[in-house]
């Protein structure tokens, strides 16, 4: 990854509340540059901090090793929220935008040639996990989900299109809606997935002629 890290910040504590903010917080080295600012609450709080932080990946090549596969490509993440470490909760705002991924997987790789981007606003406390949005786009493909997830079960419902599946490269062709809707838990779950193809192609000569008008989808 690189042997440096440099970085600087501005730290001072807030009369009154007694939190701590670290302003102007600036960082950059093994293939990475970071911007922030950040308030972290005392004892009483559990420590809970807040505040954005953006980080920006010049070549993810880098990072092939870590991965143990060939990765390419450069994005920006930026996380906005708060976060207690030693009680487990956080809120948070998730924002990423990529530009020319590789994750050594064809199909992917080529779906995430161009420019994609992820957005997801997650809250987690000793209730469970609640993902109240999470939008994916990456060439014609577009996915939204949301939901809860717990211990006790969890509900998660999601849409799917792909409006030219020959993103994803030969043999496939032609476009696809689904929707899916899980309940329940890992071990007694219920998955219902309902979906419409429209002149689907996946390289078997037979299946594709059957496939090639308006097909419906359901599991």
């Amino acid at each position: 990854l690189g042997s440096e890290i440099g970085g600087s910040l501005r730290m001072e504590v807030l009369e009154g509340s007694g939190a701590l903010s670290l302003s102007d917080i600036r960082f950059e080295g093994a293939g990475l540059t970071g911007t922030g600012a950040l308030e972290v609450e005392g004892l009483e709080d559990a420590f809970l901090t807040s505040g954005t932080i953006t980080v920006e990946a010049a070549d993810f090549a880098r990072f092939s090793g870590l991965a143990g596969r060939r990765l390419g490509g450069a994005g920006t993440l930026e996380l906005k929220g708060s976060a207690s470490r030693s009680s487990g909760f956080f809120d948070t705002d998730i924002a990423f935008a990529g530009t020319g991924l590789r994750l050594d997987i064809p199909q992917l790789d080529r779906l995430l040639a161009g420019a994609s981007s992820l957005k997801a606003s997650i809250r987690r406390d000793e209730g469970g996990t609640v993902l109240r949005a999470m939008d994916l786009v990456a060439a014609s493909l577009s996915a939204t989900a949301s939901g809860t997830l717990a211990t006790s079960g969890s509900t998660l419902d999601g849409e799917v299109t792909i409006g030219d599946l020959s993103d994803l490269g030969p043999p496939f062709a032609g476009s696809v809606d689904l929707t899916a809707a899980f309940s329940g838990t890992p071990e007694d779950g219920q998955l219902a997935v309902l979906g419409t193809g429209r002149g689907l192609r996946v390289g078997s000569a037979e299946a594709d002629r059957l496939l090639a008008g308006t097909s419906a989808i359901e599991a």
